[in-house]
């Protein structure tokens, strides 16, 4: 015959088993949160494709988030800068994402313009940069926050480089305005 015993778990285990649960329902709750709100995000964009176009005077008044609203901006590439964004994926390549400055013939601080992604090469080699449209461009452009800046290690990389474009792996637009020199727009151009 086998005796079974029950062993009392002591307070401070007990402790941590229900700070463990009370931890992973708040992560739980937490991940749903962002489930919803990146739905959101999509329909946001949805929605932005199907507008007119608007000024972008009118969509810097726009007050209600999340917002993007669609944008005709004239204006021309700065093509002295440009900012490559490392270590970027999508739809399962690695590459890197390419940003633009732009000054609006409206006036107004510059814009940076996301011009897209680019994959690396086979082996990781990085490709070239395509060359900036020269002269006056008209962009019809989704005018939307800049991506997140994540962790932020070892200081402003900008500031360190010489060669343009200047790679970095966050973007920070109070870095970037210190970099170049002029204001720049608290959004970014999605094209």
């Amino acid at each position: 015959m086998v005796k079974r015993y029950w062993i009392r778990p002591r307070p401070r285990a007990l402790a941590l088993v229900v700070f463990g649960v009370a931890v992973f329902s708040v992560l739980c709750v937490w991940q749903v949160d962002r489930g919803h709100e990146k739905e959101r995000l999509f329909a946001a964009f949805a929605g932005a494709a199907r507008q007119a176009p608007q000024t972008l005077d009118a969509a810097r008044g726009e007050t209600a988030r999340p917002v993007y609203p669609r944008v005709h901006v004239r204006g021309r590439y700065d093509s002295r800068y440009g900012y490559v964004l490392d270590d970027r994926q999508h739809a399962g390549q690695l590459g890197r994402m390419l940003f633009a400055v732009f000054m609006p013939d409206a006036g107004g601080p510059a814009l940076l313009v996301n011009r897209g992604f680019l994959a690396d090469r086979e082996g990781g080699a990085a490709p070239a940069v395509p060359t900036l449209p020269a002269g006056e461009t008209t962009l019809d452009a989704l005018y939307a926050p800049p991506p997140g800046v994540g962790f932020r290690m070892g200081g402003n990389a900008l500031a360190r480089q010489s060669q343009w474009p200047k790679s970095t792996i966050y973007l920070d637009l109070g870095e970037v305005s210190a970099d170049i020199g002029a204001r720049v727009d608290p959004r970014i151009l999605l094209l």
